[in-house]
């Protein structure tokens, strides 16, 4: 009951959120910060020293060059470049899935690709000690990012709605006007953080106190589309199977034990997120 009258209590502060310009509603941002920041709990100092410092030599003028400005440079760069948008997921099919067919081939540097093979050709890129820095700095900027996004469960699946943006829900107890619906896509992005009333660093330091040596060694195992595996398998499960049925309006309405187990969904990914982004950072040539 507690948690509920939670929720209920957060309806009007949810509200005024929805009316607020979509800049100032940065929670899909502090995501991506939240897998930088704890990616670099994981480094040594000295790679972290560098890896900063090769991030400020961004002269984009798109995000701070900070950690957590960066670590949302994809998402400034795409609305610009709009052939890089296919890279941040993978629209695996709920019903009949076949990753394969879902993640185009990489045409050229710009052209093609999914959330995977990109992040291992930007792989690619930072171990090779000869490649320039101009390439390096692109490729981690993007690793930063997609590494982050192919961790979000609805980048990992689709029920031929891409990836739910064509899904529009509200949180039971929220007193929202259909129009102002989010998409489910926006909730497992952003939505179900803001519900927990957490800020940033709380949420952080949480998060860092949960991980253990036994689960960062089983983590980093596997491939990137063994991981992709896991996010499809949490969007599956958590994501569809368990949405409600429709109302007469199309508009989904999520109840209490949907948003709880999103929520413990979200805090795993972005763990398994960082541990593995620590990873493929460690052995980068920096």
């Amino acid at each position: 009951m507690r948690r509920l009258s939670h929720i209920k209590f957060l309806s009007f502060f949810f509200f005024c959120l929805l009316l607020m310009p979509q800049k100032s509603f940065a929670w899909g941002a502090e995501g991506h910060a939240i897998v930088a920041e704890l990616a670099m709990h994981c480094l040594p100092e000295a790679k972290q020293a560098k890896i900063k410092a090769l991030l400020k030599e961004d002269k984009s003028l798109l995000v701070p060059t900070s950690l957590e400005g960066e670590a949302s440079f994809p998402d400034s760069y795409w609305p610009l470049h709009p052939e890089t948008l296919p890279w941040h997921y993978v629209n695996n099919d709920w019903k009949h899935p076949n990753v394969l067919s879902a993640c185009p081939p990489i045409e050229s540097a710009e052209k093609g690709g999914c959330v995977l093979n990109r992040i291992e050709y930007f792989r690619k890129i930072l171990k090779d000690q000869n490649a320039s820095l101009e390439k390096k700095l692109f490729a981690l900027q993007f690793i930063i990012h997609l590494v982050g996004d192919m961790h979000q469960p609805l980048h990992a699946i689709s029920d031929k709605d891409r990836g739910g943006t064509q899904k529009f829900a509200v949180v039971s107890g929220q007193l929202v006007p259909t129009n102002f619906a989010s998409s489910l896509h926006t909730y497992w992005d952003t939505n179900f953080i803001v519900l927990e009333w957490l800020g940033r660093v709380d949420l952080e330091q949480k998060l860092i106190a949960e991980i253990t040596p036994k689960e960062i060694q089983s983590w980093q195992k596997g491939s990137v589309w063994d991981w992709s595996r896991e996010a499809y398998k949490l969007g599956a499960r958590d994501g569809y199977a368990a949405l409600p049925k429709a109302h007469k309006d199309g508009l989904y309405v999520l109840d209490e034990i949907y948003v709880h187990q999103a929520q413990k969904d979200i805090h795993l990914q972005l763990k398994r997120a960082a541990v593995r982004l620590a990873m493929i950072l460690e052995e980068s040539a920096f």
